[in-house]
């Protein structure tokens, strides 16, 4: 998975975009950054970064932020699980 493939599923399962920033930092998201040969995954909150992970790819950061916010939007009662 990549950047790209990322936003359009957000968009398709309809995760608010508003909440998410992919390739840069913007507050108050969720941001995925490219950085130093790795990729940061964190939520931006008056500068400072919460909830901060560091992984080694762009694909293990996109699975990151899509099982983060799927989790987050399951436990908002967003998403009704089966069975």
């Amino acid at each position: 998975m990549n950047l790209h493939v990322l936003d359009e599923t957000l968009r398709r399962i309809g995760i608010p975009m508003t909440l998410v920033s992919l390739g840069h930092h913007v507050d108050s998201a969720w941001c995925m950054v490219p950085t130093g040969g790795h990729w940061e995954v964190y939520w931006s909150s008056q500068a400072a970064k919460h909830s901060h992970a560091e992984l080694v790819d762009e694909s293990t950061a996109c699975y990151f932020l899509l099982g983060k916010l799927v989790y987050d939007q399951v436990l908002a009662g967003e998403f009704e699980l089966p069975g």
